[in-house]
């Protein structure tokens, strides 16, 4: 079961993160963090202390993206986000 859901969780993360669009690039962090328990469950289990510290650096880096796109940006207005103004209201 912790297979599935670290393969769909972070295949669908990595995707939604090279989208072209910002709504949805936002959302590829809070979808990283649902699998990350699952990988750290899984590396630390089966001694894999490569991988379990690698786990560890992608939940910081996934929690970086929710400090980015969800605490520090102010909704009804533009942010600047690498450099340009975006409308996260844009559909």
């Amino acid at each position: 079961m912790d297979q599935i859901i670290i393969f769909i969780s972070g295949g669908l993360a990595v995707w939604m993160s090279q989208d072209r669009q910002i709504k949805y690039q936002r959302y590829a962090c809070i979808v990283g963090l649902i699998g990350q328990p699952f990988w750290l469950y899984a590396t630390f289990n089966n001694d894999q202390w490569g991988m379990f510290g690698l786990s560890i650096f992608y939940t910081i880096a996934w929690l970086k993206g929710v400090n980015t796109y969800w605490l520090k940006i102010q909704f009804g207005r533009g942010e600047e986000i690498i450099g340009k103004k975006v409308d996260l209201n844009e559909r």
